[in-house]
């Protein structure tokens, strides 16, 4: 009986496994990032329609600042408001299930400064352009995402438009996206 109660409890503590929150403004970290739902619409015959979508995946890699590709894009960003000084900005990619990595983007990350100073990195909110992506995540925590189509016009070619959706869902720390070898 013995026995059962310590691997009820092995059990109980593997299953509840939280993971180390991010306290480095320089920690380099891949999240991935799991939908729970998703919703949106698609154009269909010449208006929006209720979608059907999939869950899908989301790698999301915390990347050098010090890459020629993070240099561009840091650049590009305004200097962060001394109004907000729990606001820092880190250089970013985001990878959708099946696809390559996305350009490099500078994202806002809000922290989080304990009484004794230590800090927690809370979210981290990146957007894409490009392609009206958002996303903002909690690297060990939840997230929310949208793509927006872009295109407002009533009448588009072959009366097609990219689709809008929303999800939610939850991120854990992983690797970043690509082939590994087996094992």
């Amino acid at each position: 009986m013995r026995r059962l109660s310590v691997l009820s409890v092995a059990i109980a503590c593997f299953s509840q496994a939280s993971y180390a929150a991010i306290t480095s403004h320089d920690a380099l970290f891949t999240s991935v990032c799991i939908d729970a739902q998703v919703t949106g619409f698609d154009w269909q015959k010449g208006a929006w329609t209720d979608g059907m979508f999939f869950p899908n995946k989301y790698t999301l890699q915390k990347r050098d600042p010090a890459t020629p590709d993070c240099v561009a894009a840091l650049k590009a960003t305004p200097a962060p408001d001394a109004l907000f000084g729990n606001v820092a900005t880190g250089c970013y990619t985001i990878t959708d299930f099946g696809n390559g990595p996305g350009p490099a983007l500078a994202c806002p990350e809000v922290w989080d400064t304990a009484t004794d100073g230590s800090e927690t990195l809370v979210n981290v909110t990146c957007a894409a352009p490009g392609t009206f992506e958002w996303i903002i995540f909690n690297p060990t925590g939840n997230f929310q995402y949208a793509r927006l189509g872009g295109d407002l016009g009533d009448n588009p070619k072959d009366d097609t438009k990219d689709p809008i959706t929303v999800s939610v869902g939850t991120c854990k720390p992983g690797r970043p996206a690509g082939l590994y070898p087996p094992g």
